[in-house]
């Protein structure tokens, strides 16, 4: 439902100043709580209101209602404008966004950043503060806190939602990649900067070792993003990776770590090496379609993705010719494999019963009929008209025959 158009509420919390939210015992309800994980906060801030109201409680209620607001939110690191987006969104409203608590409020959220422990609800409340009051301390703030989520992760101490604990996963990828976002809307430069290239490094190491392609994927994406390391070494490692893994017999992985090596020479401005990766990739995608052959509609979409590919690479004319020559002639095959597929069914016993159904109510109303008209007999106005022997039987043309 967050896919739906971002419609604000039209009725602004009432503010809630820093005293009343401390008097509240604000980080009660996740005391004890490993995760990192926003979503996993705002349920135990959701438990926490019920209580309070059910006891009567209506400053502590309205407090956790505003901390699990906060924590609804769905977290779009890759968007430096809008890197927020409510839970629920529908035709007249939405639950809580940035906009939510724009003015005093933030400014409250970011004096609170600064009270409370927990990491990921410190990251949350100084990001607010950030995106509506532009305060540089809180942004800075804001990355300590992802930071330490990060860390917390590598070192075992923290987990995501559903209990995983990766740092190379997508969701705790993001809380690393919104810290580069604000490192980079503030200036790059001092020592977050520091920390934040060396454990970007420290999250794609452990995935390396894992053998977790894709989280090395990610977190290798997410360097060359934000320039944190050397691309052509880089490229090195996911070139050997990639060979690591398809003499494993790995038929996915090899594909995604080749486009990774393709990507990072060509930032390195190494274009032959750039070249040369892409050619792997396209031959991957041609193993694709060949693991297809039953389909040829899955198996002419991955001969376009590998033509597509060489197009980028110069002296691969005659190897596209092939494989066009081949997906011309698979298809041809797809009118084939999607020919319509009949056959019979006996259905009558489906339609003897309302048969006899409809039977039976043309009698009632036959039978209806006959008595009202011998007791309303016709009038002599129209004694001289022919008679239809169908109008003893009103439903007789409907009836099924």
């Amino acid at each position: 439902m967050s896919d739906a158009p971002q419609t604000e509420q039209k009725s602004e919390p009432s503010l809630i100043v820093l005293a009343a939210i401390l008097s509240a015992d604000p980080e009660m309800p996740i005391s004890g709580e490993r995760s990192v994980d926003c979503s996993v906060l705002w349920r135990h801030y959701s438990t926490a209101r019920d209580a309070a109201e059910l006891a009567g409680n209506v400053e502590k209620a309205a407090v956790y209602n505003l901390l699990g607001g906060v924590c609804t939110m769905s977290l779009q690191a890759g968007e430096p404008l809008k890197p927020f987006t409510p839970l629920m969104a529908w035709a007249t409203g939405s639950s809580p966004t940035p906009l939510t608590y724009r003015g005093k409020q933030s400014l409250v959220f970011g004096e609170l950043a600064a009270e409370v422990a927990h990491p990921a609800l410190k990251a949350r409340l100084a990001d607010l503060a950030w995106v509506n009051t532009k305060q540089h301390e809180a942004a800075r703030l804001a990355i300590e806190s992802y930071i330490e989520c990060v860390r917390r992760l590598l070192a075992g101490k923290a987990e995501m939602r559903s209990r995983r604990n990766e740092a190379s996963g997508p969701r705790a990828l993001d809380l690393l990649r919104r810290a580069c976002v604000l490192q980079r809307q503030i200036g790059w430069g001092g020592g977050q900067t520091d920390d934040l290239v060396s454990l970007a490094k420290k999250v794609r190491q452990p995935a390396l070792r894992r053998e977790d392609v894709f989280g090395f994927v990610r977190a290798s994406d997410l360097e060359l993003d934000f320039k944190t390391t050397r691309a052509a070494s880089l490229a090195k490692t996911a070139e050997a990776f990639a060979a690591t893994r398809a003499a494993a017999g790995d038929k996915d992985g090899p594909e995604q770590l080749w486009r990774l090596t393709a990507r990072a020479y060509s930032r390195a401005d190494r274009k032959v090496d750039a070249d040369r990766a892409l050619v792997q990739v396209a031959e991957r995608l041609v193993e694709t379609a060949d693991r297809m052959a039953k389909s040829p509609m899955h198996e002419t979409h991955w001969l376009e993705q590998a033509i597509a590919t060489l197009r980028r690479v110069r002296g691969t004319n005659a190897r596209r010719a092939d494989l066009q020559a081949r997906l011309v002639r698979k298809q041809g095959d797809i009118a084939d494999f999607m020919a319509p597929i009949s056959s019979s069914t006996d259905i009558s016993e489906i339609v003897e019963g309302p048969r006899r159904n409809w039977a039976a109510r043309n009698w009632r109303m036959l039978s209806s009929s006959t008595r009202s008209k011998a007791a309303h007999p016709p009038s002599p106005l129209f004694a001289g008209r022919q008679r239809n022997p169908s109008d003893d039987l009103p439903l007789a043309a409907c009836s099924p025959r």
